[in-house]
């Protein structure tokens, strides 16, 4: 597991490193050009793991006699954070580099029973809750069509203070599982499991906002609507075991969003 955490640092250097590099020209032309830009965004994802949420419910992989009820559980929604930098070489199109961060969560009550003796009367309780938390890291290129810089837009003095275009973001996510117990009785937090697992990431918004300011410095504020296809490779934990009991089983973070950004630049 260790090594695996470790390995995953290693992977978040290298990619910070890469993201530099693929900054450095973009820069040079923004700056020549006045078209610079750095966008934040955060959203609300819905997932389709139906492959995962099978697994987690499959009494086989339970063992029932820990849990209080055998209640269905599904991991379907979670959030996103990202940052976007690029330049616009061209009157309506906007190329650039990307990196993102999306989680989500599900948990199980679960009770263990203690016995005392070879009597079979039960002794003691513990209630706890078992905590699945699947997360992702993702870097690309993005390309954004801007509507907003085309001639027919200032056709209609009304949209001067609205930008409106379709993003469409290209690139690899790296996808972890994390899996622990947690009890308010007793000091059970440590991580049970870890496990990793990584993909091709694609992503088409839809964007339309409105212009804060448009002097020296740009900046505009508005809302995102798009889809995304994230199917990563089988989870699999140290030492090449596939999760869970060496079973194949795949993320599947594809679904619609819906969120804020807000863009800075000059």
């Amino acid at each position: 597991m260790i090594t695996k955490v470790l390995q995953n640092s290693t992977k978040i250097r290298i990619l910070k490193h890469l993201i530099i590099i693929m900054l450095f020209p973009f820069t040079l032309l923004s700056q020549s050009q006045n078209t610079f830009r750095i966008e934040f965004n955060t959203d609300f994802r819905g997932f389709e793991m139906g492959e995962f949420n099978e697994r987690i419910n499959d009494p086989a992989f339970i063992d029932t006699s820990l849990y209080d009820e055998l209640l269905r559980i599904s991991l379907s929604e979670g959030f996103n954070f990202g940052m976007s930098i690029s330049c616009r070489p061209f009157q309506f199109i906007s190329l650039g580099v990307y990196g993102g961060f999306q989680f989500g969560s599900v948990k199980r009550d679960l009770r263990i029973v203690f016995y005392q003796g070879n009597n079979g009367i039960p002794n003691d309780t513990i209630f706890l809750e078992r905590n699945y938390e699947a997360q992702s890291f993702n870097a690309g290129l993005n390309a954004k069509l801007l509507f907003n810089q085309m001639n027919f837009w200032a056709k209609y003095p009304m949209l001067s203070k609205v930008e409106s275009g379709i993003n469409i973001q290209i690139g690899y996510g790296w996808a972890s599982l994390l899996t622990h117990d947690s009890s308010q009785e007793f000091d059970t937090g440590h991580i049970k499991g870890f496990s990793s697992s990584q993909g091709v990431q694609l992503t088409s918004t839809f964007q339309i906002g409105r212009i804060i300011s448009n002097n020296k410095y740009f900046s505009s504020i508005g809302l995102n609507l798009g889809y995304q296809y994230f199917i990563t490779s089988d989870l699999q934990a140290e030492g090449g075991i596939y999760y869970p009991n060496n079973e194949r089983t795949k993320f599947d973070f594809s679904g619609f969003n819906i969120g804020l950004y807000l863009s800075i630049g000059r």
